[in-house]
């Protein structure tokens, strides 16, 4: 028997394992082989690489530099929660000036779309006609459960919560949700899934992942990015996704958050990098 076929009939055992422990599923749930072949497959999608090409020909280098680079709204606002302003003169410093090309996350509070509409209106009058190529910002924010950080939106279990469910349409269905409520308040980026593998107990962050097992993270994390992306990621209802964090960032060899990890090679191959 070839390698291959040994490994497929292993996986077919464990599969069949689980389906005895859990009882047979629904009939409206798909296999997650037969959904993860689906769900990378999305279809035909936008080639703008002519476009982008001739883009990145009328740019200067210090405009280069600047599309690279990423602050945090803070730098280019003033107050605090629900009375956090951009100030325009650190606006124009950042934008006009520097060219910077991405604003994320949020100051303090989660917002209203109210105002994340004046929020994202005024960085993008400033990139978009003040600016010499006038290319807008991406605005990114970590709608991880949900859209977390606008007031009003609905909220889901942490990633570990979604994992136990073991139902990838339903990790599916609460993306498309949370990208429809992340984009309504004006931003198209999202900072997620998180598909750091869960298997030090004494790392702080445990939670925000999909548990210890590389394939259920790599399902659940696909049904995350196509629940968010759908077929076209510029549609109005849709975001962008960003895998993260990196590869072996979730096995800290101490436990603590953001410390040096002792990964051997094949582990970090057969165990991190599957879900990314």
């Amino acid at each position: 028997m070839l390698w291959s076929e040994r490994v497929q009939k292993a996986d077919s055992a464990k599969r069949q394992h689980y389906a005895d422990e859990r009882g047979q599923l629904p009939r409206d749930t798909n296999d997650s082989d037969e959904f993860f072949q689906v769900a990378i497959n999305p279809g035909s999608e936008r080639d703008n690489s002519q476009k982008s090409r001739a883009l990145l020909k009328r740019m200067t280098l210090e405009e280069k530099v600047g599309q690279m680079t990423q602050l945090a709204i803070g730098m280019i606002a003033k107050g605090q929660n629900q009375d956090i302003q951009i100030d325009p003169e650190k606006l124009d410093k950042a934008i006009v000036r520097y060219g910077v090309g991405s604003i994320l996350n949020v100051s303090d509070q989660a917002l209203t779309a109210d105002k994340w509409h004046e929020i994202i209106r005024q960085i993008q009058e400033a990139a978009t006609k003040k600016a010499r190529l006038g290319i807008p910002v991406i605005y990114g924010i970590d709608s991880i459960h949900g859209a977390n950080y606008v007031r009003g939106a609905t909220l889901f279990p942490q990633e570990i919560g979604m994992a136990a469910t073991w139902n990838p349409e339903l990790m599916k269905r609460g993306s498309e949700i949370a990208a429809m409520e992340t984009r309504a308040a004006g931003i198209p980026w999202s900072f997620s899934p998180v598909l750091d593998i869960g298997r030090q107990p004494l790392w702080p962050r445990f939670y925000e992942t999909f548990g210890e097992d590389p394939y259920l993270a790599k399902v659940m994390g696909v049904a995350f990015v196509r629940g968010f992306e759908g077929t076209d990621v510029a549609s109005q209802d849709r975001v962008a996704s960003c895998l993260k964090h990196y590869m072996g960032y979730s096995l800290p060899l101490t436990g603590r958050d953001r410390t040096p990890a002792w990964i051997p090679e094949n582990s970090n191959a057969r165990i991190c990098a599957a879900s990314f």
